[in-house]
């Protein structure tokens, strides 16, 4: 049999990872230098049925997500959902099935059940930006693979090339794809069977569009669907219109009925198949629209086709739906012309905009892990039309399944987006930003918000009840009065119109996501932008950020100890179900948060440079900086366990069954907090947190740090491997100086070392969620969660943490280096920052470079450059290839000036001498 090429193309064997094998696939490099992994066939045929075995196949406006050789698309404007869905009991399927048939029987499913008989052959890519399946017999051969064309566009392409190489076969053949127009809407209460999808009505049409066949439909809400596009609403009452349109092929029938197509022969027979050309029928039956089309194809042949939505036209207008279809199409094209490689010009994109490079030679296959990451990250970029802002989801399993829709919390996409602070096209850091500012929801003039029992009210100065009007609430719950919600769902929902969920962190996320976004890349005009928040005022970024640090004050407020107020939970959602008190409303009233005060310890440092850097009043920076230090000599007076050598976890208030948590083990992230936060430089801990976290944490497990080995807490979850709290070790770690751990801490909350570890379980192979079972666990290295992949935390971790591998930190006027590993060579390179260390028998030149961005004004700063301890001086820094005068530290720094000038790079060049 001839070989055929792949659709997109080949895997550059040669190219492949020292140890990037593992049991379910393994890591290489494609012909355009990106990495793909290539499952294993034989043990994916082990989780056929499972529907988590999945690839995100995405852009920046659309995500598809692959399974076993099908997908479905999500887009998010009208709130989270899947426009085609699978429903097998109304005969609905996802896109991507097809078969070869001779006009009465199958000859090829390409499908991953129906092919685990030995003479079939089926592999499997997932790649940045496409998905490939090959399925082959000693006569057929399909090859289809699933594109999503880097930039802001509603669509793919579905390409496949088909090879006969027998030529005994007298009959035409005809390929039939399944494209599959089932909505699914991704939210609480609804499911294939029976949400939001089953009580829709379709109408397709095959019209023409710049000389292209396509077949565009228009779906219908339900009755009771009565929001308007201005609404926050439980269900999308304008469903975009869908399209199919052909561009290679020849479409000889076609069918819109799911049922009628498939019948009682199913995914692996469908009727029609067997009665040889389809119905030419787009008539859907009620509730189970679904489409399929067949091409006449010879031995070698082509099809290709774009599906996607139309972003803005009303479900009703056919007129508009074209109008503005025609628009997109010809914009796509003049972007990727159709006589082009449109794969290989995406992929030449991607590779372009990989946020960080790193080249370090004991970590052979870090690069390619990272330019993974920096493609994941991403493709989980979708489109908010209710707050009219690009947004980052942290999708796992609260999005798809457990909370279907959840977009949150909100500390979870603040943290993500840090992952887009090197890249070349911040927007969407900025964008996260502002749709968070946009969630708040502030008090009328002249009232305040308080804490109740079950949420939070705005209080007149006589005590009245002066609540801005509610979210649209039609499944009860608790009000959502004031402050940030812990997440959205459905289109626009705060979530606390659903479940009485009240973090105590959500403010000091903010703060600290605006700051480190500002300082990084020197955008202070971003702080004059304005939003209109939720509640309707139109506010400046720095009027959103000053309303939560006084929430911070006066909402969270300070307990006896003078420790932040613990509230419902704080960054540990559910924590106090896992601690055990016998009573929450005890801790819910009087408890506090080490974490969250650890936490502000950083915080307000980076919140007080913001201001410094925006030239606020001294008394303004003042107040930031005296409550930061109070904080700090609360830590260090009432949680830090001296004899144990770590700082507690929390008060849960006063007697023998609350009391303090945390003397019997180890929390990390208040610990890493700590560290962070400089708390332990106040009292001289540093050494004996860092010991204990080592001894405790880092080393009894061969993946990240344990989260918790306390025995106080009830579910083993709390004990195992979190990223949330990896990630601010690794921080704590670099701005620590202590290099070699933050390294190594980094590996170990890598995808490469979890699957060589753990090659038993797929989770943490490709992609992974948001949580390991530790050691402790009764499975250590899987997943308490049933969607074990695709969670922003695994992807995300790697890369906002590189930074912190050379303690790479801003302040109002100053970039702090601490680059204190022990490696004799290295680069990490970025759009906005890089640093490579080349060393030679007699000395070493560290060679750096800083690039603010577009945004940034002209200024000079100060370059504080900590030297690892074997160096003994530094002979000469010249900055932009101009020698500059450098001044040593008494604690082991340089300084020297260096000016920026917005996306100007300004190079700087360390010479130094071994001791």
């Amino acid at each position: 049999m001839a070989v055929m090429q792949w659709v997109v193309f080949a895997v550059v064997s040669v190219a492949s990872f020292p140890g990037s094998s593992a049991q379910f696939g393994s890591f290489s490099l494609d012909a355009n230098e990106l990495p793909v992994f290539s499952l294993n066939q034989s043990l994916a045929w082990t989780l056929a049925e499972s529907a988590y075995f999945t690839h995100q196949v995405g852009n920046d406006r659309l995500v598809a997500m692959t399974t076993h050789g099908a997908f479905s698309i999500r887009q998010d404007e009208g709130g989270p959902k899947l426009v085609n869905d699978a429903y097998p009991a109304a005969g609905q399927y996802r896109a991507g099935v097809s078969w070869l048939s001779d006009g009465s029987t199958i000859l090829l499913t390409t499908h991953l059940p129906a092919n685990q008989s030995s003479d079939v052959q089926f592999e499997q890519q997932y790649g940045v930006g496409y998905y490939t399946k090959r399925t082959s017999t000693s006569e057929f051969e399909v090859a289809e693979t699933v594109t999503a064309p880097f930039g802001d566009w509603p669509l793919l392409e579905w390409a496949v090339q088909i090879h006969e190489s027998s030529s005994d076969n007298n009959n035409q053949v005809y390929y039939t794809a399944n494209v599959g127009q089932r909505f699914l809407q991704l939210r609480e209460g609804t499911s294939s069977a029976d949400g939001f999808g089953s009580n829709l009505t379709s109408t397709t049409k095959k019209l023409s569009i710049l000389g292209y066949d396509v077949f565009l439909t228009l779906t219908s809400p339900p009755d009771t669907c009565h929001c308007t596009p201005q609404d926050r609403c439980l269900d999308d009452c304008n469903p975009r219109p869908t399209f199919v349109l052909v561009l290679t092929g020849n479409v000889t029938s076609y069918t819109g009925s799911g049922p009628r197509f498939f019948g009682k022969g199913g995914l692996f027979a469908p009727d029609m198949l067997a009665h040889g050309s389809l119905d030419n029928d787009l008539a859907a039956d009620p509730a189970s629209n679904g489409l399929s089309l067949q091409f006449a194809v010879g031995s070698d042949a082509s099809v290709a086709l774009l599906l996607g939505y139309v972003i803005e036209s009303p479900f009703d207008d056919w007129d508009a739906a074209l109008t503005e279809l025609a628009a997109t199409l010809d914009a796509y094209f003049k972007t990727y012309p159709v006589d082009s490689h449109m794969p290989t010009t995406s992929a030449t994109s991607w590779l372009q905009s990989m946020t960080w490079r790193v080249n370090i030679s004991t970590l052979p296959w870090a690069d390619a892990e990272v330019m993974w990451h920096s493609y994941n990250l991403r493709a989980m970029v979708t489109y908010d039309d209710y707050f009219q802002e690009h947004i980052l989801n942290q999708a796992g399993e609260y999005l798809y399944n457990t909370d279907h829709g959840f977009q949150g919390a909100a500390r979870d996409p603040l943290a993500h987006a840090f992952g887009f602070t090197f890249s070349k096209d911040e927007t969407f850091y900025r964008q996260v930003l502002r749709y968070t500012l946009k969630e708040i929801r502030m008090c009328p003039a002249g009232s305040t918000c308080h804490t109740i029992s079950n949420g939070t009210i705005c209080l007149t100065p006589d005590g009245r009840d002066a609540n801005p009007p509610a979210p649209r609430n039609p499944i009860g719950g608790s009000r959502a009065a004031c402050g940030i919600p812990w997440g959205i769902y459905a289109r626009g929902m705060d979530f606390r119109t659903r479940q009485n969920m009240w973090p105590s962190d959500l403010q000091q996320w903010v703060l600290l996501s605006v700051s480190q976004y500002v300082l990084a890349t020197r955008d202070a005009a971003f702080l004059q932008e304005t939003v209109v928040v939720e509640s309707g005022q139109t506010v400046t970024v720095q009027e959103g950020l000053d309303y939560l640090y006084q929430q911070f004050l006066g909402l969270i407020g300070f307990g006896k100890h003078g420790l932040c107020h613990l509230m419902l939970f704080d960054h540990n959602d559910g924590f106090l179900d896992n601690v055990m008190v016998p009573n929450k409303t005890v801790s819910e009233t009087v408890g506090e948060s080490v974490m969250n005060t650890a936490m502000a310890t950083r915080v307000l440092d980076k919140y007080a440079q913001l201001l410094t850097f925006a030239n606020a009043s001294a008394s303004e920076v003042a107040n930031v900086t005296h409550t930061r230090q109070a904080l700090i000599d609360a830590m260090n007076r009432f949680t830090y366990n001296a004899t144990a050598g770590w700082y507690r976890r929390a008060w849960l208030g006063p007697g023998d069954d609350y009391g303090w948590v945390g003397d019997g083990g180890v929390w990390l992230e208040p610990n890493a907090w700590a560290l962070l936060g400089e708390v332990t430089n106040a009292v001289n801990s540093t050494n004996a947190v860092l010991a204990s976290i080592d001894t405790h944490n880092r080393k009894p497990s061969p993946i990240g740090a344990v989260f918790s080995t306390d025995p106080r807490i009830a579910g083993l979850v709390y004990s195992g491997v979190w990223y949330c709290g990896n990630w601010v070790l690794i921080m704590a770690l670099g701005h620590q100086s202590q290099g070699d751990q933050a390294l190594n801490e980094w590996a170990k909350n890598s995808l490469h070392v979890h699957s060589q570890e753990y090659p038993e379980y797929y989770t943490g192979q490709w992609s992974g969620p948001d949580v390991y079972y530790s050691i402790e666990g009764k499975t250590p290295g899987d997943s308490p969660i049933p969607y074990r992949l695709h969670n922003g935390w695994s992807h995300t971790t790697p890369l906002i943490t590189i930074q912190d591998l050379v303690g790479l930190d801003w302040t109002a006027n100053e970039l702090v280096l601490r680059p204190s590993w022990s490696e004799p060579q290295f680069n990490l390179s970025s759009h906005r920052f890089g640093l490579s260390l080349a060393s030679s028998s007699t000395g070493a030149v560290y060679t750096g470079y800083v690039r603010p961005g577009a945004r940034a004004s002209t200024e000079t700063v100060t370059v504080k450059f900590q030297l690892p301890k074997h160096f003994v001086m530094v002979i000469t820094v010249t900055v932009d290839g101009k020698t500059v005068v450098f001044t040593p530290t008494d604690d082991g720094y340089v300084t020297f000036p260096a000016s920026l000038a917005g996306d100007t790079l300004t190079e700087f060049v360390i010479t130094c001498m071994w001791c």
